[in-house]
């Protein structure tokens, strides 16, 4: 993060002005800081904690997807696992872009769509991200990290979730990491639930993920420094890996583009109490065609088949 926004968040945060952030992955795209009465005029719509069906959602609409071929995945796996072989990395979660044509536009995406975090960005992006990052309420700091997913509808797919040793260890390796990362700014950190459920629905149904809570109570010097708390968090555990500076140098070689905004983080602070989103779940135009960006995390135990059909089920709409 450049210094100019840290100090930005800083100062919202000390003087308690409502805000909002969107914050890159990256580096590649500008952040944006803004008081939360102008956020429009940067081009920042939202809404947030919806949960109820949209009255336009069963209007007709075409939409067809084109992902990146098994071979060219593969390749890029490959690589993460001989890293992994080798000890350079243990988690690393790994996106890339599937096409897209549907007659809908960005702004009818946004206007239908329903999540935790429904977020349009100028005429650049749509996410509508199901994942809480951290959330600030006086001096406690929570934590969501979410691994896991499986269709709702195959028989015990609760039980099959959580017996399945691979997104068992992955949310272990995650849920470790961001201990870490909230005891770099809070004191007494803990575990409050391990791999609970939540339901989303899509269009093609509705899929079970696993979340886990993880809590702190901040320590003084980051009480009313926001932008320090990001500063020293980001990126997100849960879509990069761990070690987490390794795991996003194997990123940016094993990737086939910068991610820009996607898998970055929204904040939202009321002037009271802050609440964040990992950028997932992400629609972009990039000037001539639109594409979701999708990924989910690998380990050792992983089965290229099944990551890369993970991958190609999260290019949904959720309407």
């Amino acid at each position: 993060m450049k210094n100019e926004i840290i100090e930005k968040l800083n100062y919202f945060s000390r003087h308690k002005v409502p805000f909002v952030a969107l914050l890159s992955y990256d580096t590649s795209q500008d952040d944006v800081v803004c008081a939360l009465d102008v956020a429009d005029k940067f081009g920042i719509k939202f809404k947030l904690n919806l949960t109820t069906k949209n009255d336009k959602s069963d209007l007709d609409y075409d939409f067809q997807t084109f992902p990146i071929d098994f071979k060219t995945y593969q390749k890029s796996f490959n690589k993460v696992i001989e890293y992994m072989k080798n000890g350079d990395v243990y988690l690393l979660n790994l996106c890339f872009k599937t096409g897209v044509k549907t007659s809908l536009t960005l702004d009818e995406i946004y206007e239908r769509s329903n999540a935790n975090l429904v977020l349009k960005f100028k005429d650049s992006f749509v996410c509508f991200s199901p994942e809480i990052f951290i959330t600030i309420q006086n001096d406690k700091i929570t934590t969501h990290p979410m691994k896991g997913t499986i269709d709702a509808k195959i028989k015990n797919a609760k039980k099959i979730l959580l017996d399945d040793e691979k997104e068992f260890s992955e949310q272990a390796m995650v849920t470790d990491l961001m201990r870490n990362d909230l005891s770099m700014v809070a004191s007494g950190v803990r575990v409050d639930k391990f791999r609970y459920f939540s339901k989303v629905e899509t269009k093609k149904g509705s899929i079970f993920q696993t979340s886990t809570e993880i809590s702190g109570a901040l320590r003084d010097e980051f009480l009313h420094n926001y932008g320090d708390i990001f500063h020293k968090i980001l990126p997100a555990g849960s879509i990069s890996g761990t070690p987490k500076i390794r795991a996003c140098e194997i990123i940016k070689e094993c990737e086939l583009a910068k991610r820009g905004f996607y898998t970055g983080v929204f904040v939202y602070f009321d002037g009271t109490s802050l609440k964040s989103w990992v950028l997932i779940r992400f629609i972009e135009h990039d000037g001539k065609n639109l594409a979701f960006k999708t990924g989910g995390g690998i380990t050792v135990q992983s089965d290229v088949r099944k990551e890369y059909d993970e991958m190609l089920e999260k290019a949904y709409l959720t309407f």
